[in-house]
């Protein structure tokens, strides 16, 4: 097995784990290698019919338990923006990129921007997916219109970016999150700290 190790959570860790050239069977003490030593996690997946490459990892031998399913999220990147272009070649332009701060002089706070997603699917991801963005506060109320729509993956991957236009306005000053979901998984996050205009030099 191969894995990245820096991680934070168990959950974390469990998506960061690729598959290795020497997996062989699955034991009541985990994966073991060819080499007869235990693997901790098994690496091989039938991906071919698996959204966001969830890995149904069948074990070699019929006597032995099925380790259950591991989900690697389809990639995906939010950056918020004064403004942004996409053009045919694949490529965008951007305006005043890494929004993550709002002087507000007074409450609700007028909000209007620009959201670049950046979608990257693999190769195991074509076809049909959808994605939507939701904005809510510390305490996990939605705020803002909340975005939804589809993408087709094309066979061989390739980026795939999308600009949606954000507008309305916050109640309070405050963090709020930008939310990512492709296919109910979220993948991506970005925050906005609203703060009262004579406090955001200080």
């Amino acid at each position: 097995l191969r894995a990245d190790t820096r991680f934070r959570t168990t959950g974390e860790f469990i998506r960061r784990v690729r598959p290795g050239p020497d997996w062989r069977s699955v034991g009541p003490f985990g994966p073991t290698l060819a080499s007869g030593r235990p693997g901790g996690l098994p690496a091989r997946a039938d991906v071919s019919k698996c959204s966001h490459r969830q890995a149904s990892l069948a074990p070699a031998d019929a006597g032995h338990r099925r380790v259950p399913d591991i989900l690697v999220p389809m990639k995906g990147k939010l950056i918020l923006a004064e403004h942004a272009t996409v053009h045919p070649d694949g490529t965008f332009s951007v305006l005043k990129a890494g929004i993550d701060r709002m002087k507000a002089a007074k409450v609700p706070a007028p909000f209007k921007a620009t959201l670049v997603v950046r979608i990257e699917p693999d190769v195991a991801d074509q076809g049909e997916h959808t994605f939507d963005i939701r904005c809510m506060d510390a305490d996990g109320k939605q705020v803002l219109t909340g975005q939804r729509g589809q993408f087709q993956a094309h066979a061989g991957g390739g980026a795939i970016n999308l600009i949606i236009g954000m507008a309305g306005s916050f109640p309070k000053l405050g963090d709020y999150g930008l939310y990512l979901r492709i296919d109910n998984v979220e993948v991506d996050s970005w925050t906005v700290r609203v703060v009262a205009a004579k406090d955001a030099d200080s």
